[in-house]
């Protein structure tokens, strides 16, 4: 009797493993548990529930097996006829998109990804690049930002300034400080930790806290400000490399320097979900005057002859 009850609870679940569905296995259950019990010489509960019924004037056939085993034959064809509907509209739905785009000429598919990025809810044409920014943090769900105001991150400190209902800015007395919140924050949240600098030392002093990020798998990202492009490379005030100063704590996750309000629509995304994924530190450098940029004035494209994904892109590892 206790072997047949093992061997009674285990049935589902090794029919499970072979792959068969368990409502298809239940009636050969109950049919185990009557053939056991009337070994015992116990009434079993199914037939006096049965008894009961049929006194009552229902069916004699209500508690029949053989009907048991066709009902869920019959629920697991339909079980099967409906899943194999919804995987053939959905390859269907898939195959017609896929040829729908190879159809597209390479004009119609540049124009659509611009209407695309044109269509983001934060994407107005009066927005400047530093208001996308925002939009994009709150958009994230980031409820804060920990860094120092400075003349190269104006902007974006006026974008977060405008936004305080939405996202709340630790003002701290030194960078450092900054990037430890940073990663602390992300550390102990799992979420992404923001850190936000001026240009020069302000972004060189963030990286004794980035360096702890990198370390112990912190998300965290960090946003710089940078000298005007006309500048860069001029040996300008406090006009560091700050991309290449970077490359070493960001190895692997994402580096990048913002070129304008459609670049930023295009590696915001990406930068945030290299930080989850990759659990390091990313970093986006703004210079200054794409800080100001408004979307309207931003004539970059992507081009007819680039495909996102495909031409311009390093292979994924």
């Amino acid at each position: 009797m206790v072997e047949n009850s093992r061997q009674i609870r285990d049935l589902p679940r090794r029919c499970d493993l072979l792959g068969e569905p368990v409502f298809q296995v239940f009636p050969l259950v109950e049919e185990r548990h009557r053939m056991a019990l009337a070994r015992s010489k116990l009434t079993p509960l199914s037939c006096a529930c049965k008894s009961l019924t049929t006194a009552k004037g229902a069916p004699n056939n209500v508690m029949d097996p053989n009907i048991n085993d066709r009902s869920a034959g019959s629920r697991g064809s339909s079980r099967r006829e409906f899943l194999g509907r919804t995987i053939r509209g959905g390859a269907l739905l898939a195959a017609t998109t896929v040829l729908g785009n190879e159809l597209r000429s390479p004009e119609k598919q540049a124009e659509s990804q611009t209407e695309d990025l044109t269509r983001n809810p934060s994407s107005d044409a009066s927005a400047t690049t530093a208001d996308l920014l925002a939009e994009k943090l709150v958009e994230w769900g980031v409820s804060l930002v920990f860094g120092i105001p400075g003349d190269k991150n104006a902007h974006i400190m006026d974008a977060l300034r405008r936004r305080q209902d939405k996202i709340r800015f630790v003002l701290v007395r030194h960078e450092e400080g900054a990037a430890f919140m940073a990663s602390g924050y992300a550390k102990f949240t799992g979420k992404l930790g923001v850190c936000v600098s001026t240009a020069g030392p302000g972004a060189v002093h963030l990286l004794n806290g980035l360096y702890d990020a990198k370390f112990d798998g912190a998300p965290v990202l960090a946003i710089t400000g940078a000298p005007p492009r006309a500048l860069l490379g001029t040996q300008f005030t406090q006009g560091v490399d700050t991309i290449s100063l970077y490359d070493d704590v960001t190895s692997g996750v994402y580096n990048e320097l913002v070129t304008g309000p459609y670049h930023l629509l295009s590696v915001a995304d990406m930068a945030r979900r290299a930080a989850l994924a990759r659990r390091g530190v990313a970093h986006l450098s703004f210079p200054i005057d794409v800080q100001a940029k408004r979307l309207d004035d931003d004539d970059e494209s992507l081009g007819v002859d680039v495909q996102h994904g495909t031409a311009g892109s390093a292979p994924c590892p």
